[in-house]
């Protein structure tokens, strides 16, 4: 039976976070925004600083509530309720992060959820029809959200999400079941942290050195690209790529995406641990990499008399998770490998969305097995990846998986072309599994840096949804409307 009040902690600890972050904005609002504000007749404040602190406010108002349910029970739970209560928890997040975008009037109740969503699940669509007159501390917040949804749901994958669908930890071997949440969060969490700013680093050195940005606009621009690149979302400071001809900016971009979608904190963990000795004996990573490789040789070939480096970006965002702030104009085919790059993912416990490689390997693997057993009736064949077998039961769960990223799929498109019908039938499809997939990217009116602005409000909910199933590994999303979930 579900115990209420550990999924009260979880969700009161996703509460109490979310309002522990919203002190980041508020702090640099005061550097960033005008002080625009006059307070009890006494002194001038940002209005961004006010509403960043109302929002913390409201959060530590909710939290101890929570908190006085769930004081003294352990934060060790049970599989269902740690299900439910990641569930629950990450929506109760994207709404505490939605409301500084309603206080300052930038977007209406049910856009700011989006945007909040979108951050969160580091997928990067945007509901702001004009991202340059937003105040600068809301950028970051919303920058910044991104990167704390990579942090989130790598520990939690790591954790607990992956066992729900045998997503692929299968090849971190017996080091991960010693795991638990909290030495995920300290272990991993201060590889992410190191990891992102030794990129932020090299990212403002490259400024500074390239184009001169230095100061408060040079770390502010550094930072959010990272958050963006690295969080393997499309959240930054502009609504269209700084400097994009820069070779140099434009190769720690591809970098950051690639170590995002590679899960680089993780494999440096398990290195330490001695539980792997080389990202090139990982199975998934030789995958990851030969499919990123063919996006961009194909992408590059597909748009070669055109314009191939931005096509060549396009596909290494799509294919890391990313995205960007807008879409190139591509040929069919090359939409295409767009489209089969977004549903395939970056790698297991990655900020990436998607299949994930591992699960697109053991798909792959699995025709090849059942055409053997066509022609050897009476074998035993097992699926091995990386000459580890991988048990019946995974191999179903991930089949399922896949037929039910599939349904949604398809029903989030067919949803986008009622609700919007000058949309496309492939442009639908590329808006939803662009949700689903947590990657940005999208064609004819989506493919815009504001083509998702301007959806109507029940087409922005439907892709809400998408965005928040997409980033649960669909399964522990549905679980909480299942009747069953909450009984014995």
């Amino acid at each position: 039976m579900i115990r209420v009040v550990r999924v009260a902690h979880a969700v009161g600890t996703a509460v109490r976070l979310t309002g522990l972050a919203l002190l980041v904005p508020m702090a640099a609002s005061l550097a960033l925004d005008p002080w625009n504000r006059h307070v009890l007749g006494a002194f001038d404040l940002p209005s961004t600083f006010l509403a960043f602190g109302l929002c913390a406010a409201l959060a530590a108002a909710l939290w101890l509530p929570l908190r006085v349910v769930a004081g003294g029970v352990s934060a060790e739970f049970s599989d269902r309720e740690g299900y439910i209560g990641v569930a629950l928890g990450w929506l109760a997040a994207a709404i505490i992060a939605a409301t500084p975008f309603l206080l300052l009037r930038l977007l209406g109740p049910v856009p700011s959820l989006f945007e909040a969503m979108s951050g969160l699940t580091g997928t990067g669509i945007t509901a702001l029809a004009h991202v340059d007159a937003v105040p600068r501390s809301a950028l970051l917040w919303r920058s910044l959200l991104q990167w704390l949804g990579g942090l989130a749901v790598t520990v939690l994958s790591i954790s607990l999400l992956a066992r729900l669908t045998h997503g692929g930890l299968q090849w971190m071997g017996p080091a991960r079941a010693r795991w638990r949440l909290a030495e995920v969060a300290q272990s991993v969490g201060g590889v992410y942290i190191v990891v992102t700013l030794a990129f932020a680093t090299l990212l403002d050195l490259a400024l500074s050195w390239r184009h001169g940005l230095n100061g408060v606009e040079g770390l502010l621009e550094s930072l959010t690209q990272t958050f963006a690149a690295y969080g393997n979302g499309a959240f930054t400071l502009h609504g269209a790529v700084l400097f994009p001809d820069d070779p140099v900016l434009a190769g720690l971009r591809a970098a950051m995406m690639i170590a995002g979608a590679l899960n680089l904190p993780v494999a440096i963990l398990l290195a330490r641990r001695h539980a792997l000795k080389t990202l090139g004996a990982n199975p998934e990573v030789r995958f990851f990499v030969a499919t990123l490789v063919a996006a961009v040789v194909a992408v590059g070939a597909l748009t070669w008399n055109d314009d191939p480096m931005r096509a060549i970006a396009a596909a290494v965002g799509v294919a890391t998770g990313a995205g960007g702030p807008s879409t190139p104009a591509l040929p069919a085919a090359a939409g295409l490998v767009l489209v089969l790059s977004a549903v395939t993912g970056g790698m297991v416990a990655s900020p990436s969305g998607g299949l994930t490689s591992y699960r697109a390997l053991a798909l792959l693997k699995s025709i090849g097995r059942e055409l053997r057993r066509l022609l050897h009736p009476k074998a035993v064949i097992p699926l091995r990846i990386g000459g580890r077998v991988v048990p019946e039961e995974s191999v179903l769960a991930i089949i399922a998986f896949f037929f039910t990223f599939v349904t949604a799929w398809i029903l989030g498109t067919g949803l986008l072309a009622v609700l919007e019908p000058t949309l496309s039938l492939a442009d639908a499809a590329s808006g939803a599994v662009a949700a689903l997939g947590n990657v940005a990217f999208g064609f004819g009116p989506l493919a815009a840096v504001d083509g998702y602005a301007h959806l109507h409000l029940p087409a922005q909910s439907v892709l809400t949804a998408l965005m928040w199933l997409g980033r649960l590994e669909i399964f522990a999303g549905l679980l909480v409307f299942l009747p069953s979930t909450w009984r014995n």
